[in-house]
């Protein structure tokens, strides 16, 4: 066998190595220095093969049991049992009596079976290897063990046995392909079965995950693990973003704080938007920051820009697309606070706005590219304030003839006044909160916030909070770019950010469609700064209306831009759902017509009956029916619902 020089993780090899060395001097068992190993060897199997016959060893409680297969291309099977069928036709022939005769036809009907099969259909012949090892403490407890097992093996109608002196070889195989154990001193050739007995053995559609760098999150419905790194790329998987859905008591928040916590220790940056201040325990246990958005812990302005945009897929940040995208936002911020407000009304409020920048000498002959600093690039004091935008409004509305561009300046004018009077303290502000960019986890805790204030203020603040949080994790995702594409950093080193949204239906929904629009440009935006946004909801229906009854061209344009944020998510966790969120095949509901698809109509109907914690997990084209576990540690910490 020709061996490969590896590059070995020393620490790893040491911390799992057996602590006390392995003595192979004895010929029966080997002692690991803790405990003592013997490995039983089944030569043998049954003549008659059932359904799942291999499943009674595979099940053996108290042992680890492997089954190795591979190809055997140097043995001519197909000669071989022409050679054999030829001996038991001679013996056939020459048979003393019909009991014999009946005997030799059933060795010569399967035989033949097997020579058409090989020759015609693409059967293969395996070489298999079946294993028990059995551990213990003692020796006297092994043997019993051992004992116990055999008589087990064999009453299965299968052959078992230890090779003495081959302890060793045998400890090795379990960590060899089967196709490399024949290198072994020992040498032994495995069991020749056809495919077709091979797949009839045991259960073979097993489902697992094993991403190389993944966290532990659960086992599969088959009992696989689930190891999961949400910003593994590989050809079927090249982004990050995350649905998480699921009813009231279905596991969704544990979950949720599962996939925060597995981020943070991997000194990930976090930005959590906590509705209810139910992460507040963890968020400490990780010695992040608790911001309460209510203006005690500072205030964001409505009007400063951010670097949210780059050029293409670089980390250079492009002024003019991110001013562009400043003034859509500012048109969303009006439609928040004021609900009534027309399309038109909101864009000709941002037209205002760019009016005041360029009064205040805030932009360059082509928005800011001749001018430095760049708009993007200012001081927090260098923005005007909502009294200034006020001013300029007021101003221009007094100087307007034409009816049309007075009536909507009058408009304007209410709003922000109303706007200034009733919510300055947050609004009519420089910003002051900082943007904690040397904190690693940080949540927006909104209860507070929802607690003095309406839903239309609520709103407007968390949009703020959105658009400032993001651009701490788009700066961050420019460092690693570039230490990326400078070939300073692997991708397995590159620190990624995670935005969460918890409860993310109050703010996407039906009648703020129009919001979808900054989730579909983070989402489209933040793979390029290794970032990822996670949605959680337990309220599917308010996001993503049937579109039906819609009237004008705006709202179902945003009703398509709330289905694009579940397109633009590589990653779905369906929890535990009501009927009514999924309907039948007649008539189904909007779980049904978004993985319509992708589930299967039995697997539609096992979602009412999971568990707390079961779930479907979609990852791209794959899928995976398991459950999420936490230790009690973790529960500890995480502080779920009953």
């Amino acid at each position: 066998m020709k061996l490969k020089k590896l590059d070995l993780d020393q620490h790893f090899v040491f911390k799992t190595q057996p602590a006390g060395g392995i003595d192979t001097r004895n010929e029966l068992y080997l002692n690991m220095g803790d405990h003592y190993m013997t490995t039983i060897h089944i030569f043998d199997i049954p003549e008659e093969f059932s359904d799942f016959w291999l499943t009674g060893i595979t099940e053996i409680p108290g042992v680890t049991t492997t089954v190795d297969t591979v190809n055997n291309t140097k043995a001519d099977f197909v000669d071989n049992i022409a050679e054999a069928i030829t001996e038991l036709t001679v013996q056939l022939d020459h048979a003393k009596n019909i009991a014999d005769s009946d005997e030799i036809q059933n060795e010569i009907d399967p035989l033949r079976s097997l020579s058409l099969a090989l020759r015609k259909d693409g059967e293969v012949i395996r070489q298999t290897y079946i294993r028990v090892y059995c551990y213990a403490a003692t020796r006297d407890q092994l043997e019993r063990k051992v004992n116990e097992v055999v008589k087990q093996i064999r009453k299965m109608s299968f052959k078992a046995s230890v090779f003495l002196g081959e302890g060793m070889e045998e400890y090795q195989a379990m960590f060899l392909p089967a196709g490399e154990q024949r290198y072994l001193k020992n040498a032994r050739e495995g069991i020749p079965l056809s495919g077709e007995v091979l797949g009839l053995s045991f259960a073979h559609n097993q489902t697992s995950l094993n991403d190389p760098f993944g966290s532990y999150f659960g086992y599969t419905q088959t009992g696989g693990t689930v190891y999961w790194d949400q910003f593994l790329v590989d050809k079927q998987r090249t982004y990050y973003n995350l649905f998480l859905s699921g009813d009231l008591g279905s596991g969704k928040s544990t979950q949720l704080k599962k996939i925060i916590w597995e981020r943070a220790i991997r000194s990930d940056l976090v930005r959590i938007f906590d509705r209810s201040g139910e992460f507040r325990d963890t968020v400490h246990a990780l010695g992040g920051k608790v911001v309460s958005l209510d203006g005690r812990d500072g205030t964001i302005s409505l009007l400063q820009v951010y670097p949210s945009v780059t050029v293409g897929d670089s980390n250079e940040v492009d002024p003019v697309g991110s001013y562009k995208a400043h003034l859509k936002d500012l048109s969303v911020k009006y439609r928040l606070f004021n609900h009534d407000a027309s399309g038109q009304e909101a864009q000709y409020f941002a037209t205002q706005c760019d009016g005041l920048y360029r009064q205040l000498g805030l932009l360059g002959d082509s928005i800011g590219l001749t001018q430095k600093p760049f708009i993007t690039e200012r001081d927090a004091n260098d923005y005007p304030t909502l009294s200034q935008l006020i001013d300029f409004v007021d101003q221009k509305r007094q100087n307007r003839t034409d009816d049309m561009e007075k009536k909507l300046l009058d408009h304007i004018y209410v709003t922000l006044n109303n706007l200034r009077k009733t919510y300055g303290e947050l609004f009519d502000v420089h910003s002051t909160l900082p943007d904690y960019d040397g904190e690693l986890v940080v949540s927006y805790d909104l209860s507070a916030l929802a607690d003095s204030y309406p839903e239309e203020v609520q709103d407007l603040q968390i949009y703020n909070a959105l658009i400032s949080s993001y651009n701490v994790c788009m700066k961050q995702g420019r460092i690693e770019k570039k230490a990326f594409d400078d070939g300073e950093r692997s991708l397995e080193d590159i620190h990624h950010f995670l935005l969460v949204v918890d409860e993310c239906h109050t703010l996407l929904n039906t009648n703020k469609a129009y919001v979808a629009d900054l989730f579909v440009r983070i989402m489209s935006e933040d793979r390029k700064a290794f970032g990822a946004i996670c949605l959680a909801t337990q309220r599917l229906e308010r996001m993503f209306p049937s579109g039906d009854n819609a009237q004008d061209r705006d709202t179902v344009s945003a009703i398509n831009a709330l289905r694009q944020i579940y397109t633009l998510c590589q990653y779905k966790i369906v929890l535990k759902h009501d009927a009514t969120t999924i309907g039948t095949e007649k008539n189904p509901r909007i779980l049904r017509q978004l993985l319509g698809d992708i589930l299967s109509p039995s697997e539609f109907l096992q979602i009412p009956k999971f568990d707390k914690g079961e779930a479907m997990f979609l990852l791209g084209s794959e899928k995976l029916h398991m459950h999420f576990q936490v230790t009690k540690q973790e529960l500890a910490i995480f502080k779920g619902g009953a």
